[in-house]
């Protein structure tokens, strides 16, 4: 069965509906909006930090360079090479080195930039100075330095070298040629941790509002990282970075971008290449794309919230705006509803001013025309059909009388002849002459019968209670049914034209028993309740399903006409039947319709 949607949930489904509907394309435009304000905002405050700390790591490197350009021209250092170089140096340069250390070196290479060694390479003498053993000692282990030593004496340039592991120390050299009058004395080396670039790296400045998982790192283009991570521990040489960001940033490309990190997780990076002479390196300032997102998921949270509040506004407002529109519309639905079972004496009650108020009046008008034109239909058709039975009335009260004063009397007639005739018959024709008389008087009973069935004379003469039980005992003897008629006195002090149209109602009741119910037991009871005459027919028959005998293509003369004279007499006519069971039939007419005293 298809299921019933009132107009009243339509209105609200769609009231709500588009609501809704406005109500995400909002949320949905200032939360895209919002995030990406934010991813922007996140943007330019990683980039700001990576051009930040790229600018420091460049301008330390810049620095150092600039230090070796002025550490290799100092007038103590070449001379110190030039001892180095003297076929007889007996190795005797302590007092040399600390007096050049201490004037003028220590204010270069200290603490800050985190040295680990110096060497100073000579063709044939070469000398180191540890930083944390404070020594000097002629060194001849340099196998570690031969590659940056190379390119120095062939370049005549400072050399910065790669990132190395030694002595499970992650370091870098830097290199410089001590120069004097366009020839090459020697290498000065220094020999930094990682550390001093660590502490540009990992300088966590509440000011950069890198939260708990932003962190910048060095990556060379071995893919391996050259710094150390916030997250690992011994990262440098040893953690793979092969992300989107570094390959860009790897072939000379500044960019931001979202992807998986070194640990698989979605970051937000700012990436770019470092400019340092000698070294392939990039440089990224991430943080992760959850944490960035808080401010996003809480404003996403808010707007579920007050997304949910507003829908549950729309949805009282648009109830109480759907029943507004929707109640005059479900009482004018009902309202014809009445109107089309028959109550014509409906009236709207609508008090608008708009076009529902306007319908209202016109169905209010409608359905008064519609009253009075059904009562004058009525009225006509009851005039009609008055007029109709009374014909048929006045036409049985003729036949009756001019069979009982034509057919009747010859019939008698033919009978006393014969009789009169009885003394003259022979034997032979005796028998011939009984069944000549039985058959007169078969004619002569049958034709009183039609008399009685067109106009009951008896109804006259003996009144409708005496009349219909005479009925009732005659249809038991003809047809073996059971009939129980049971009728008050009262109803002898209806008019004679009511009597009629009783007696009728009845016969033909009887009649569709017989022809139709195959019953065995009838009652028939005949009383006044109240203002009202009620007469009911019962029987146990084989009953019928009323609903669908309406529709059937059978004839229903019977209770047509039943029907007909109900009406006329302005009464209620209810059947109830089942099948198996037996039919019921009610009838029910005002004592005002039934004219008291008159004919």
């Amino acid at each position: 069965m298809k299921k019933r949607i009132l107009i009243r949930e339509k209105l609200v489904l769609i009231f709500l509906l588009l609501g809704v509907i406005v109500e995400f394309v909002i949320s949905a435009f200032y939360y895209y909006n919002a995030k990406e304000a934010l991813l922007e905002r996140t943007h330019n405050q990683l980039s700001s930090v990576r051009i930040e700390k790229q600018y420091r790591v460049e301008k330390f490197f810049a620095d150092r360079k600039r230090d070796l350009k002025i550490i290799t021209i100092s007038p103590n250092l070449i001379s110190i090479f030039e001892d180095l170089r003297n076929p007889y140096f007996n190795g005797n340069i302590k007092n040399k080195f600390d007096s050049f250390y201490s004037e003028f070196l220590q204010y270069f290479i200290n603490e800050e930039i985190n040295y680990e060694k110096i060497l100073l390479v000579a063709d044939t003498n070469s000398i180191s100075f540890l930083k944390n053993k404070n020594t000097l000692f002629l060194s001849k282990d340099l196998v570690l330095y031969e590659g940056i030593v190379d390119k120095i004496l062939k370049d005549k340039q400072i050399h910065f070298e790669d990132l190395k592991q030694i002595d499970n120390k992650s370091l870098l050299i830097l290199g410089a040629p001590v120069i004097k009058q366009d020839s090459v004395l020697g290498v000065f080396i220094v020999v930094l941790s990682v550390d001093a670039l660590n502490r540009i790296l990992l300088d966590n400045n509440p000011n950069y509002r890198m939260g708990e998982s932003g962190e910048t790192y060095l990556v060379g283009k071995d893919f391996l990282m050259r710094s150390t991570s916030r997250f690992l521990n011994n990262s440098e040489l040893e953690i793979e970075v092969k992300t989107n960001g570094v390959n860009r940033a790897l072939y000379g490309k500044t960019g931001f971008d979202v992807f998986p990190d070194y640990r698989g997780i979605e970051v937000l990076s700012s990436y770019s290449p470092l400019r340092i002479d000698g070294l392939d390196w990039a440089i990224l300032s991430e943080i992760d794309l959850e944490e960035a997102m808080i401010p996003i998921y809480s404003i996403r949270n808010r707007i579920i919230l007050i997304s949910l509040l507003i829908a549950l506004v729309i949805f009282v407002f648009s109830f109480y705006v759907a029943g507004k529109i929707s109640d005059p519309i479900v009482k004018i639905n009902k309202a014809a509803n009445n109107v089309a079972v028959g109550n014509y004496s409906t009236i709207l009650s609508v008090n608008r001013t708009d076009e529902l108020g306007e319908l209202s009046d016109s169905f209010n008008k409608m359905t008064k025309q519609i009253e009075i034109q059904t009562k004058e239909i009525i009225k006509e058709r009851q005039f009609g059909l008055k007029a109709m039975i009374e014909g048929q009335e006045i036409e049985r009260q003729r036949l009756s009388r001019e069979i009982h004063d034509g057919l009747g009397q010859t019939l008698i007639a033919m009978k006393l002849k014969l009789e009169n005739m009885s003394n003259c018959r022979d034997k032979e024709v005796n028998s011939d002459y009984e069944h000549l008389i039985n058959l007169i008087d078969t004619t002569i009973q049958e034709t009183r019968n039609i008399i009685n069935n067109l106009s009951p004379s008896i109804l006259k003469e003996f009144g409708l209670i005496k009349t219909l039980a005479k009925l009732s005992l005659e249809i038991q003897k003809q047809m073996g049914i059971n009939i129980l008629f049971d009728g008050e006195k009262m109803c002898e002090e209806i008019s004679d034209y009511s009597k009629v149209f009783i007696f009728r109602i009845i016969q033909e009741g009887l009649s569709n028993i017989v022809k139709h119910a195959d019953a065995k037991e009838v009652s028939i009871q005949l009383f006044f309740e109240q203002e009202e005459l009620i007469l009911t027919i019962e029987d146990n028959g084989k009953g019928f399903d009323y609903k669908t005998y309406l529709y059937d293509m059978i004839p229903k003369n019977g209770l047509i006409n039943i029907k007909e004279r109900v009406s006329l007499l302005n009464g209620k006519f209810d059947i109830n039947s089942k099948i198996g069971i037996g039919t019921i039939i009610t009838i029910r007419i005002p004592k005002e319709n039934l004219l008291y005293g008159k004919d």
